[in-house]
């Protein structure tokens, strides 16, 4: 996952070690990069103890107040995270799950979550799981054009064969790396040429209605606490556990069984994700 690089003040670049600046900026792009609970735990407590840090930091070069930690949304918690449709998404418009995720085409994490989303939408049926995807920059100069592309090809109907055709080209292979070349405007009109899109049209939702649906998944994710990617929203609940196929399946079960018996009392499908983040957060 590669999270955002949040501005350091200067003066505390001044002040940080090289070594720890280094691990800072690793962290803030990879706060939950580790597979597993141990793994996750032991970097969260590595990010805190860097905010303790800088905090002193901060007092002892005479601030006056330490600066403010990162906000990071909680593991576990319920937010009302908002999922319209607007929203580019696969899977089912209604489903017993919906997983919300905020990522960026430039983030390699973001490029291993989409294959198990892949292996997740078909594993299980439309009306069982709805995959949101919520466009959050954190490398504006290598994501931006993407993000923008992306949510145009939406407007047309054709979100996931971009989406797929992007993530195929833009991080081939097993292991993949980043081909930067594939996130060029060109490249991008070549793709989008290729799967039929009405050009124009295109090119003119890229500069008006794509930028306000960036502008609102960032404004919306951000008063939740996301400053980084991936971030995974199950029915609203943050989620910190390893990102494979196998894990995500047992938290999906899970989620189904609960539905089952909830719509089982009468509540329809359209509103059974409005009614779970009903009393969630709204803001960090």
């Amino acid at each position: 996952m590669a999270w955002s690089t949040t501005p350091w003040k200067n003066d505390m670049k001044s002040l940080l070690p090289i070594s720890l600046v280094t691990l800072a900026i690793a962290s803030c792009q990879s706060p939950q990069a580790e597979s597993d609970a141990k793994a996750l735990s032991e970097l969260s407590n590595k990010i805190d103890a860097i905010d303790k840090k800088i905090d002193r930091i901060g007092a002892s070069a005479g601030r006056g107040q330490a600066p403010k930690q990162r906000r990071r949304p909680t593991v576990g918690q319920l937010y009302k995270i908002p999922v319209s449709d607007k929203d580019a998404y696969r899977g089912g418009k209604n489903a017993k799950v919906t997983i919300a995720i905020a990522s960026e085409f430039a983030c390699p994490y973001c490029a291993q979550l989409a294959k198990v989303s892949d292996e997740l939408l078909e594993a299980y049926d439309d009306g069982d799981l709805k995959v949101v995807s919520k466009h959050f920059v954190v490398h504006p100069a290598l994501a931006t054009k993407p993000a923008l592309a992306t949510c145009a090809a939406a407007l047309q109907g054709k979100f996931a064969d971009f989406e797929g055709a992007l993530w195929a080209k833009a991080w081939p292979g097993e292991k993949p790396r980043l081909q930067r070349d594939a996130l060029s405007e060109k490249s991008l009109e070549k793709m989008a040429t290729e799967i039929g899109l009405d050009m124009t049209r295109y090119k003119s939702d890229m500069k008006s209605a794509c930028t306000g649906t960036l502008d609102r998944n960032r404004i919306e994710l951000s008063s939740l606490g996301v400053n980084g990617t991936p971030a995974m929203y199950i029915n609203g609940v943050y989620y910190g556990g390893a990102r494979t196929v196998e894990a995500l399946k047992a938290v999906i079960d899970t989620e189904v069984a609960k539905a089952d018996k909830v719509l089982a009392t009468g509540i329809a499908l359209a509103d059974y994700y409005p009614s779970l983040i009903a009393k969630g957060k709204t803001k960090m």
